[in-house]
């Protein structure tokens, strides 16, 4: 689930912007296979969507940590969440054109 934003929206301590992308949920049926298919359609979203792309993360969940670092994103702050109290990394994706 993901929302482009119309109107300015905080993440932690972070403000972002109308035009830009927030993700709020990546959901993966089969954590045991191992194959790049998660890479391919992340690629393909991050590609289309508009603007910068950020998303939260609890910091002990590893796996999506190092997968969104392999998605060149990059980790730009941290904060405690209102609704479960649990510490959460902020990441961000901004496109480069080349």
């Amino acid at each position: 689930m993901y929302k482009i934003l119309k109107m300015p929206f905080k993440l932690g301590d972070i403000l972002i912007e109308p035009n830009n992308t927030v993700i709020e949920q990546i959901v993966r049926d089969d954590l045991q296979n191992q194959n790049t298919f998660a890479h391919h359609v992340l690629t393909k979203f991050l590609n289309c969507i508009p603007g910068t792309t950020y998303l939260s993360v609890d910091i002990n969940n590893k796996r999506a940590i190092n997968f969104y670092y392999k998605m060149s994103m990059s980790k730009i702050s941290s904060f405690i969440s209102n609704n479960d109290r649990k510490k959460k990394f902020i990441f961000m994706h901004k496109k480069t054109f080349i």
